[in-house]
């Protein structure tokens, strides 16, 4: 049996130090074994796998730009180019997996996190900027280098007229705009202190070869990279503004229209695509037909709004689009095209919509068979209020869960460091643990304060569900139950378990996201978990 299953050989050969191309993963497999010698299995892993992320990460910084040179180095804290006149071209990351580039593109401006260092003014250099981070964090071992590069950047070497442009990770362009005014630091805002305004000019999607890729920490400055920057600028030259075309719309006193769009969740879902996205959909369906109202199809218009609404089993309303592109003929036929600009952590039921009387002529509560739906300004405006109402928390910028440190979870449980980090450094592998044990000695305690150790300082969040003897698939995952409807007629529904509720919620999250089961053995677990037990697609492993 290997030793060491989850590594593939490129990964085994640095763990053990071979550059042999020609070894087998066999042989390396036996070379693990022995250096394994009398070590714990658990011990051994950890050792292997701290090496491999450290490499990991090493190879992530000294690949920061596509030729492997570092932008700035350390000492580069008088900027050069400060008073050349030269445009100068930056990457910006807009949030972690691009999350907050909807609302900065909104709102006219970039931003960046570190809201604990203060007006970024007050640092003369880089080292300044990465002691302070140190000091924060209780690290003094800490690099802090990439960090610090991309907060001095961003308050002390750009300047307006510089070009920047938005990304996610290192493969992926989605807006290009000119920084128009100076650093800010705003005291006011929730989060994301640090401000520059910016005329952004384009908006889209435009994936990046490995040719091309680009550094991916937060801010660097690509200027003396100049076929970078051509390539860079080629990519979204000549790209439909979204913004500019709805003003268009709105001068020939037409006015953006507001649709109500239909997603099978068997076949796709809004909210398994990131916002920023383009999807299409077509006006005929599988057969060739035309699909219910093709008219509507005919009328979309780029700048449109449509709402995204996902069928059964879930009904409810889980995201927000803008149009792109109208009606036009693609290799799939006639298709329109969107961009999801919005995920609601707290979908809006159907149900909900349909009990409020000012929407009960709304097209798509009459009758819900179809894809693609017309709304009235009257009526998208209700539905606006409902959505903002039950998603204030996340309109209002990003919501972190309060700080539980590690020396809170230590001063709270009584456990030594060694216990809560080997706990910890499970649950970051294994994605799971389980506690056992005789009633009332703290397991659910301890299970909890781990939690909430895992989402401190995140958007994520932890839930609870006890289990209990008559506990079934139907209450956990998905199942038909009994309701009524509003005249009050009994009615049977495919209605979500705690478990897809969870899953719902956690999508429109980007940080952890944790489910305890308490009195799991109360329950009989291959009824309640059914295909989770064996299907690998969930991603959760069972251990009694």
């Amino acid at each position: 049996m290997p030793v060491l299953p989850i590594f593939n050989k490129t990964a085994l050969k640095f763990i053990m130090d071979v550059s042999d191309s020609r070894i087998s993963t066999a042989e390396l497999q036996r070379l693990a074994k022995k250096k394994r010698g009398e070590k714990p299995f658990w011990e051994f892993y950890d050792e292997c796998w701290k090496k491999w992320l450290d490499h990991k990460e090493s190879e992530i910084e000294s690949e920061e730009l596509p030729n492997g040179d570092d932008a700035e180095s350390d000492d580069d804290d008088q900027d050069p180019n400060a008073d050349s006149g030269v445009t100068r071209y930056w990457v910006y990351s807009p949030g972690k997996g691009g999350e907050f580039w909807d609302k900065f593109h909104s709102e006219g401006i970039m931003a960046i996190g570190w809201d604990y260092l203060g007006d970024l003014r007050q640092y003369s250099t880089k080292e300044m900027v990465a002691q302070a981070m140190r000091d924060h964090d209780n690290d003094q071992d800490g690099s802090k280098k990439n960090n610090a590069n991309s907060c001095f950047a961003f308050g002390h070497q750009m300047r307006p007229g510089d070009v920047v442009f938005a990304k996610i990770g290192m493969n992926k362009i989605v807006g290009k705009g000119i920084i128009t005014s100076d650093y800010e630091f705003i005291p006011t805002r929730n989060s994301f202190k640090h401000v520059r305004k910016v005329k952004w000019q384009a908006k889209g999607n435009w994936p990046l070869s490995n040719d091309n890729r680009i550094p991916l920490k937060t801010i660097t400055e690509m200027t003396r990279y100049q076929d970078v920057v051509q390539h860079l600028l080629e990519l979204v030259a000549g790209e439909i503004n979204v913004k500019d075309e709805k003003v268009d719309y709105d001068e020939k006193g037409d006015g953006v229209q507001y649709w109500w769009l239909n997603a099978n969740p068997k076949i796709w879902n809004f909210s398994s695509t990131p916002i920023g996205s383009r999807q299409t959909y077509t006006s005929h369906n599988a057969a060739g037909n035309k699909r219910r109202v093709y008219q509507h199809f005919t009328q979309v218009r780029p700048g449109d709004i449509v709402l995204g609404y996902v069928s059964t089993p879930l009904k409810q309303i889980t995201a927000m689009c803008r149009v792109s592109k109208a009606l036009h003929d693609s290799a799939e036929g006639e298709v329109i095209e969107f961009e999801k600009t919005e995920q609601f952590s707290e979908p809006i039921p159907l149900k909900r919509l349909q009990s409020i009387k000012q929407l009960e002529q709304c097209e798509p509560l009459i009758n819900n068979q179809g894809s693609l739906f017309k709304i009235k300004p009257d009526e998208f405006e209700i539905i606006r209020s409902i959505i903002d109402e039950e998603n204030s928390e996340s309109n209002s910028g990003l919501v972190l869960f309060p700080k539980y440190s590690k020396d809170d979870l230590l001063r709270d449980t009584g456990y030594d460091s060694e216990k809560i980090e080997g706990w910890l450094r499970t649950i970051e592998r294994k994605k799971q643990v389980v506690f056992f044990g005789p009633p009332g000695t703290g397991k659910t305690f301890i299970a909890e304060r781990l939690a909430r150790n895992i989402v401190s300082e995140t958007d994520g969040f932890y839930d609870s569900i006890q289990f209990h003897p008559s506990y079934s698939y139907e209450e956990f995952m998905q199942g038909i139950r009994p309701d009524s409807d509003e005249k009050g007629n009994l009615q049977f529904e495919l209605k979500s378990g705690r478990f897809m509720e969870f899953c719902a919620k956690a999508r429109a999250r980007t940080g952890p996201c944790v489910l305890i089961i308490d009195e799991l053995n109360r329950a009989n677990l291959s009824r309640v978990f059914g295909e989770l037990i064996c299907d690998p697609i969930y991603g959760l492993v069972v251990k009694h």
